[in-house]
């Protein structure tokens, strides 16, 4: 297994640190200063109000996106991509699994996600073999990497 590399987090005054200031200037610094020279040059009192509602309807569906996205991990809820009854189906189809009861799985950060469950095996089933598959197979079928 290749070993990664490790990428320390920006420090202050790095490039990429500068970058993202500029940009956020730009994004949300630039439209205010429009905004400004419209009320300064049309003297109109409802331009302000307008323009802030403006801003919040923009603001408003993405921040219900990230609030559900929020609400989904701090329920654990089955992420929206992966088929739990699927999951179980082929965790049961397994060699030597007689039964699967209990699975649950949740988003443990954005882009984590983890699985627990019970498998029954049969007698003569070799416990480790069957954990690996059953590791590898939803690795690499539903990226759960816990």
């Amino acid at each position: 297994m290749k070993p990664q590399r490790y990428n320390p987090p920006p420090q202050r005054g790095d490039l990429a640190d500068r970058s993202h200031r500029v940009r956020f200037i730009l994004l949300v610094g630039i439209p205010f200063l429009f905004f400004d020279v419209i009320l300064l040059a049309t003297g109109w009192p409802y331009a302000d109000p307008i323009i802030g509602a403006a801003i919040g309807l923009f603001i408003l569906p993405r921040a219900a996106r990230l609030g559900i996205h929020a609400l989904r991990i701090l329920l654990e809820i089955a992420p929206r991509d992966i088929d739990v009854a699927d999951a179980e189906r082929r965790l049961a189809a397994l060699p030597g699994v007689q039964s699967v009861h209990d699975l649950h799985i949740w988003t443990l950060t954005s882009g984590m996600e983890a699985a627990s469950g019970h498998l029954v095996l049969d007698s003569e089933s070799q416990l480790r073999a069957v954990l690996e598959q059953a590791t590898t197979m939803l690795q690499n079928d539903f990226h759960i990497q816990h």
